[in-house]
């Protein structure tokens, strides 16, 4: 349960610490005193969504953190499976920060954790119901999700939406290959030949850019025969000069007979060096010269080549990577098509199949939510009994739809709120203190089946006065003995039902508004609820009333522990 909740700059809340105990507790104050900004701090620190207009003017970040005692062992296991610390004691301790840029710093039990986990264990953790959920009890398209969480239909929900998943996922495969079976025919004669006329052209990855590095030199083979020749026999000599070769071997020999000067040794040396380099260059050229030839049919060759492949460039996609890029798409997706055409019987069959099991599994889901409709409603009408609506009947009216994602039923909720009346849809039926009272019926059936300690309900009682309000305060007292119960009032007849009681109080100072939670004692508390009654808590004919309503609060307890 919730042991402490402690607020630190969050609207007009500069500092509270709230410290609901065991049982009811309930949260009192004038309008507009700032326990919606409790309940929206309490909501934070459990993960939901949050604005940063919540944090308090002039100041840059929001805290709110939760204490929490006993946590159950499911709760432990899912820390643990987190990777969360897990206390011996059984508390939890569960923190955020929010700040003016947007960003949050959350912690449990001092670990960094993100918000969606602050969000998953606080929904085990606290159910907060409010005036919102009237909201949603009157939409129709809840009340299946209300019944199959009465039915405790989560598995074969599961079971249900998983098999119908497949046979959507197969329905719209079969759709998009029979209304295309005409194009993709086509489209795989048009790949055939794409695939063929490609494959036959036995194009390889460089091919093109070697081809047009060959044509220019062939191109070339003429001229560079000459050049290289010219070189080679200007080093080599021809019949009629010596080449440079020669003339270099023929200075060398005249310097070896000058060998008696000192200085022509070195130059000799550097002559010899001089041979042998231009040998080197023109044994070089000779094995070029040897390799290049030309030949006019291989020049026409690759022209044709080159053609062939600027072909290919052109119609599919203007390179060669493009050619080869568009062979292996082309392969595959003719392959595939191929595959469709064959596995068309196959998936018409598994269609079939999977059209009897969903069917099934729909029929299944159907027919325990009828049977749960039928505990539900009877659980319904006995709460609004209970609740100062003696003549009310609660039906669930069902009735079959074609499959859809949530079963073949399509289902509301139906209300007569006067005896002998008859029983009309619950969202034109219902006034506000009567939904009021619908909800915390529905709410009391089902919270027998939540395994959450700590219920929070927000001005629930919007609309209910007199008797009614009184018999309210009964069923919170009495779902509060076996859960923690904060419940949030307008009513002197709740809340001298509670076990402890808090007051919201607003103040003003050096022109700010500041908020307090505070705890109350008894004189507290029979001035309070005399304030609730009749607007002066000094009056003592309400102050009377009020210890009245305290003492009748406290006999209901003692009689029906």
């Amino acid at each position: 349960m919730l042991s402490e909740l402690k607020i630190t700059n969050i609207a007009v809340i500069e500092s509270a610490c709230f410290r609901p105990g065991s049982g009811f507790t309930c949260l009192t104050g004038e309008t507009g005193a700032g326990k919606s900004v409790l309940m929206g701090s309490l909501g934070a620190v459990i993960g939901r969504k949050t604005s940063r207009d919540l944090i308090r003017t002039g100041e840059e970040k929001a805290t709110v953190s939760a204490l929490f005692e006993s946590v159950s062992p499911r709760i432990a296991q899912m820390l643990a499976d987190e990777g969360l610390p897990v206390e011996p004691d059984g508390t939890l301790l569960i923190s955020r920060e929010m700040t003016r840029d947007g960003k949050n710093k959350c912690r449990i039990n001092g670990s960094p954790a993100t918000v969606t986990m602050l969000r998953q264990i606080g929904m085990q953790l606290i159910n907060i119901h409010g005036q919102h959920d009237a909201q949603i009890m009157s939409d129709p398209k809840n009340h299946l999700e209300i019944l199959d969480r009465y039915a405790d239909n989560a598995v074969l929900r599961e079971r249900y939406v998983a098999v119908y998943r497949q046979l959507r996922s197969v329905m719209r495969q079969l759709k998009t290959m029979e209304a295309d079976d005409e194009s993709r025919q086509a489209r795989i004669e048009t790949l055939k030949r794409d695939v063929a006329r490609i494959e036959d052209a036995g194009l390889t990855a460089g091919e093109y850019d070697a081809l047009l590095a060959k044509r220019k030199i062939v191109t070339d083979a003429a001229r560079l025969q000459k050049l290289l020749s010219g070189a080679y026999y200007a080093i080599i000599g021809d019949d009629d000069n010596d080449g440079a070769a020669t003339l270099l071997m023929t200075a060398g020999e005249q310097l070896t007979s000058c060998a008696e000067l000192p200085e022509i040794s070195a130059l000799r040396d550097r002559l010899t060096d001089a041979v042998y380099n231009v040998n080197d260059v023109a044994e070089n050229l000779d094995r070029i010269l040897t390799g290049l030839t030309f030949d006019e049919g291989e020049a026409d060759r690759i022209e044709e080549r080159l053609a062939q492949l600027e072909s290919l460039m052109k119609r599919y996609g203007g390179s060669e990577e493009a050619v080869l890029s568009y062979l292996g798409a082309a392969s595959s997706e003719l392959e595939t098509l191929k595959a469709q055409n064959e596995s068309l019987p196959l998936l018409r069959a598994e269609r079939d199949r999977l059209l009897k099991e969903t069917s099934d599994a729909a029929l299944i889901l159907s027919e325990n939510r009828r049977k749960a409709g039928d505990r539900f409603a009877s659980a319904v009408t006995q709460q609004l009994a209970f609740l100062d609506m003696p003549g009310a009947v609660f039906e669930v009216h069902m009735q079959r739809r074609s499959m859809c994602i949530t079963g073949c039923d399509e289902l509301e909720f139906y209300i007569g709120v006067n005896r002998g009346e008859s029983v009309k849809p619950l969202a034109q039926t219902a006034s506000g203190g009567e939904m009021s009272r619908i909800m915390l019926a529905v709410k009391s059936v089902l919270a027998d089946l939540d395994d959450v300690d700590t219920l929070v309900f927000d001005e629930i009682d919007t609309g209910v006065s007199g008797h009614a309000a009184g018999r309210i305060a009964k069923k919170l007292s009495d779902v509060a003995r076996a859960r923690q119960v904060i419940c949030i009032t307008h009513l002197p007849a709740i809340a001298a039902f509670a076990s402890q009681q808090y007051l919201i109080r607003k103040q003003t100072s050096q022109e700010r508004t500041y908020t307090s939670v505070v705890p109350l004692d008894t004189d507290g508390r029979s001035r309070e609820i005399a304030r609730m009654i009749g607007g002066d808590e000094r009056d003592q004919v309400h102050i009377a009333s009020a210890l009245r309503l305290m003492e009748e609060a406290d006999e209901y307890r003692r009689q029906n522990k």
